[in-house]
């Protein structure tokens, strides 16, 4: 999707991009233990210490709907933000997935019970 919208994309930009998420997965403690835990240790990485985030201009904005715009800018759509909270957690070992709200995406760790949901566009919010 990335390199239809954005043509200066190419294959080494795409494998940046996964190298990223390796890269800030690599940064998470390891096995941090409960859904709780798991979603501050997010949270601690990417919404305070990487600035991960998102804003209402950043809806009117293409590049927060390009993974590698918003790994690059730290500011992207609920969806795209998500998608990194997922990705770096998936990577990382964590139980993650995503939850559609109406008009808007957050992130939950855990199973049914125990379940933690945050907000990447509010920096982490549980």
């Amino acid at each position: 999707m990335g390199a239809v919208a954005d043509g200066a994309l190419d294959e080494a930009g795409m494998d940046a991009a996964q190298v990223e998420l390796d890269r800030l997965a690599g940064l998470l403690p390891y096995r941090p233990g409960r859904p709780q835990a798991w979603a501050v240790a997010l949270r601690e990485l990417l919404g305070d210490r990487m600035g991960f985030h998102g804003a209402p201009a950043d809806y009117q904005r293409l590049e927060s709907s390009l993974l590698h715009e918003v790994l690059v800018r730290r500011r992207g759509l609920p969806i795209l933000l998500s998608v990194v909270w997922m990705e770096v957690a998936r990577r990382a070992g964590a139980p993650v997935y995503g939850v559609a709200l109406p008009g808007h995406f957050v992130v939950g760790f855990g199973p049914d019970e125990g379940q933690v949901l945050a907000d990447p566009f509010d920096g982490g919010r549980c």
